[in-house]
This record gives C-alpha cells, sequence and structure tokens, in this order.
C-alpha cells in the first residue's frame, strides 16, 4: 500500500495513508488471497460436496 499511496500523491497530489486505502479497497471489495492453492483446495471440497 505505500506503493501505491506514493503512486497517488505523483498522479494527483492527493495525500493518503496506506492503511485508510486498503480499507477503502476492502470495502469495495478488492481482497488479497495469497494461498492461490487454498482457494483450488476448497472449490475441490465444494464439487465433492455438490
Amino acid at each position: 500500500m505505500p506503493e501505491l499511496a506514493a503512486a497517488l500523491f505523483d498522479a494527483s497530489g492527493v495525500q493518503a495513508h496506506p492503511d485508510a486505502i486498503g480499507r477503502f479497497l476492502r470495502k469495495l471489495g478488492f481482497t488479497y488471497k495469497k494461498d492461490i492453492g487454498r482457494q483450488r483446495a476448497h472449490r475441490a471440497k465444494v464439487r465433492k460436496q455438490r
């Protein structure tokens, strides 16, 4: 988020705290999942239950 805050400042002159940017993005529904294998395992489990 610090890089995003710096890019925002460079592009528009708006200064925002990285935590505020993160909260805003989460409120919009943007999330970051580090472990993609975990998502695949969850989908496989859901398919087996059907």
